[in-house]
């Protein structure tokens, strides 16, 4: 079996930089206050259910976000194992990787 240490290492950072992306717009969602439709007898059910929805949206975008970006981290940690091991077994034969 053949790992490529190198783009394994890409693809992860490639993943945490999403990860990351997805967090930022997370945030920039989560601070947007925004509330057109008002507070009138018709404005404040809405408001109540968005808000329980949006929270929940919020929520589900951070666990993305930080399951993205951890991907992104265990790629790259695959990527280090793979070099180490390889590193190991060259010398065991006394040869270089």
């Amino acid at each position: 079996m053949h790992i490529d240490a190198t783009e394994l290492r890409r693809t992860g950072g490639v993943l945490a930089s999403h990860g990351a992306e997805v967090g930022g717009e997370r945030a920039r969602l989560a601070a947007d206050d925004g509330r057109p439709w008002g507070g009138d007898r018709l404005g404040a059910p809405f408001d109540a259910a968005y808000l329980g929805a949006c929270g929940a949206a919020l929520d589900l975008l951070g666990m993305l976000a930080a399951g993205v970006s951890r991907a992104g981290a265990d790629l790259a940690a695959v990527a280090a194992r793979t070099e180490q091991a390889d590193g190991v077994s060259a010398a065991a034969f006394g040869r270089s990787a």
